[in-house]
């Protein structure tokens, strides 16, 4: 009997040892994910920082409109600018949208919307 008592003593023993270890990985996995999530997040504010401090640089402005890959935002963006008044950079945005589209082969159909919206405002 006490040989059977060992034995589920050790098997305890060594589920506690196991659960200790799987413990200790959890909390590094987090301690981790939480670093690299900090790093991104202040990148990322770096990043933003520039952005609004070279609001008046017009090349900033092309390159980052060069890293838009979907032409919804140059739709919103568009729509911004209308917003406050400036048709001109309205339809600049909605022409980058449509070369977006013609880069990807989209059908035609589905830039009516933005030629449309030109052509609205080209009157």
């Amino acid at each position: 009997m006490s040989l059977i008592n060992n034995s589920a003593v050790n098997s305890l023993s060594n589920a506690m040892t196991g659960l200790k270890l799987f413990g200790i990985k959890i909390f590094m996995l987090y301690v981790v994910a939480g670093f690299l999530i900090w790093q991104i997040e202040s990148s990322l504010h770096r990043v933003v920082n520039r952005i609004n401090e070279s609001k008046g640089n017009a090349v900033s402005k092309v390159y980052l409109k060069g890293l838009v890959q979907n032409p919804e935002i140059f739709w919103r963006t568009s729509q911004l600018h209308l917003e406050h008044g400036d048709v001109d950079k309205a339809v600049y945005d909605l022409e980058l949208a449509i070369g977006l589209l013609e880069v990807n082969n989209a059908p035609d159909h589905v830039m009516d919307k933005y030629k449309r919206k030109i052509s609205e405002l080209s009157r």
